[in-house]
């Protein structure tokens, strides 16, 4: 963009240019004159070898002569409702990235302990305080998102004050959906069209193009009025340099009545519209005694035989007295901003949902998971503890089938009152005390063989009535006599 004219709004010199101990409002106005495009230009000059600076923030560059509170642009607005709606989805993307992570680590492949049982319930506990973390966070940023918009809602209150706009599809229209000549539904003169001096043509107009030298009319729908009220009618118009001029009406009819009209409120007759620059029209009229109306917009024809063009948008029909900026009207979907606002809740209120559901899924598979895996350790105790028994049954009972066999080899039995070895013999008490006797000086030992396997040493005398012995190594022998084989 090339610079022709520098307009100064505000010149301040000296240190410092605004308080330094505090933000400060400042508000200026001034006329645009006979010019169509601008923008604001700050310039600040420091103090030399010492550092300086000039913060600014909510600046509010509007229409009108009234000051207000700082209002975002619908921008902004749109931002506001998109960043919070984005940090929701953040939130829930990155729980169910922890979800995931719990998952992994309690999968089917996951080691069967006893710690599991704890690992469980910490997790749970961990989920349930993480889950309301971040829940809180996500409506912390929702309520934050209620606070920024609160200069929004000053401006809604402000409009419901001033009066709803009663006009559907009124500003930057798609179609001409309720436009037609007298009846709303007749194929309509009016079209949708743009214009370079409106919005650098990125906003569209109604036009109706008209080459003869009589009147073509286009009608707006009918709207319910109240009786005896005041309401203003304003519109963007602009006209081609050919047109004639234009009329503008208001026109209205009791309720019930069939006539398409029976009063005719003139806003401006056959009146030249400027051709290099748009301009804002407000008309004021009482409703009188009538219930119903519709406006109807007049190309009285071309100049020169050429098609003629008239451009009008931004229509804005509200009761009150006080100039405003166009406002969508309710039926339009309130505002871009209310429609931004259901959109979020939805949004939200449809991700929180599916957020719950999903959770409760995750949670409640895991719960399964880890139930399925408690389970499958106490069976697994249980089986190696039954096979352990099993083992140490079957051990015992091959030592007691092996040691049954040794005695079943020997043939001992053992009773409470004696001892019975295969042999046929019986060790008992009876049997004891026939084999040693007790005598005075001596124990003697009755039996008709004793047998000594290795050597015997007998620490005194041995006496015998008979000795028979393969040899006898003795130093010294006393004998009654000898009786000895001879060998020859």
């Amino acid at each position: 963009m090339t610079l022709t004219k520098k307009q100064v709004i505000f010149d301040k010199t000296g240190s410092p240019a605004f308080n330094s101990d505090r933000a400060v409002k400042k508000s200026f106005s001034f006329n645009t004159g006979a010019f169509d495009e601008g923008y604001l230009l700050f310039e600040y000059q420091g103090r030399p070898n010492v550092w300086s600076g000039m913060f600014m923030t909510e600046l509010d560059f509007y229409e009108g002569s009234n000051d207000r509170l700082w209002q975002p642009s619908p921008e902004d607005q749109n931002y506001l409702v998109e960043q919070a709606q984005a940090t929701f989805e953040k939130t829930v993307e990155g729980l169910t990235t922890q979800l995931t992570k719990l998952e992994t680590k309690t999968g089917p492949s996951g080691e069967l302990e006893q710690r599991m049982l704890t690992y469980s319930e910490k997790a749970a506990v961990d989920a349930v305080k993480a889950t309301r973390q971040i829940l809180e966070q996500g409506y912390v940023a929702k309520s934050q998102y209620t606070e920024d918009v609160a200069g929004i809602t000053r401006r809604f209150d402000e409009i419901v004050q001033a009066g709803e706009n009663l006009l559907k599809n009124s500003g930057n229209p798609q179609n001409v959906e309720g436009w037609g000549y007298y009846d709303p539904g007749v194929t309509p003169i009016v079209t949708v069209s743009t214009n370079p001096l409106y919005y650098n043509g990125s906003r569209k107009l109604f036009k109706i193009e008209n080459a003869s030298d009589t009147t073509k009319a286009a009608a707006s729908q009918r709207f319910n009025i109240k009786r005896n009220t005041t309401y203003i009618i304003s519109f963007d118009a602009i006209g081609s340099d050919n047109l004639k001029n234009t009329t503008f009406y208001f026109l209205a009819r009791k309720k019930g009545e069939t006539a398409n009209f029976s009063k005719v409120f003139t806003l401006a007759d056959k009146i030249a519209i400027p051709q290099d620059r748009i301009t804002r029209y407000y008309f004021t009229v009482n409703s009188e005694e009538y219930d119903e109306a519709f406006l109807r917009f007049d190309n009285t024809g071309s100049s020169n035989g050429q098609p003629a063009s008239l451009y009008f948008g931004d229509i804005d029909v509200y009761e009150g007295s006080i100039k405003r900026a166009y406002q969508p009207p309710t039926d339009d979907g309130s505002s871009v901003i209310e429609a931004k606002l259901a959109e979020f809740k939805q949004g939200i209120d449809g991700q929180f949902t599916t957020f719950s559901t999903e959770f409760g899924m995750k949670l409640s598979s895991q719960n399964s998971v880890l139930n399925d895996k408690l389970d499958d350790f106490k069976d697994s105790i249980n089986g190696r503890f039954a096979n352990y028994q099993r083992t140490v049954d079957g051990q015992v009972a091959t030592i007691i089938s092996q040691f049954d066999g040794v005695l079943k080899k020997t043939d001992i039995n053992i009773t409470d009152g004696q001892i019975s070895f295969g042999t046929g013999k019986t060790i008992n008490g009876r049997t004891i005390s026939s084999l040693l006797v007790q005598e005075p000086e001596a124990i003697a030992l009755i039996a008709k063989m004793i047998k000594v396997k290795g050597d015997m040493v007998v620490d005194g005398s041995i006496t015998s009535r008979h000795l028979a012995s393969q040899s006898v190594r003795t130093g010294h022998m006393e004998a009654g006599s000898v009786t000895t084989q001879i060998f020859g």
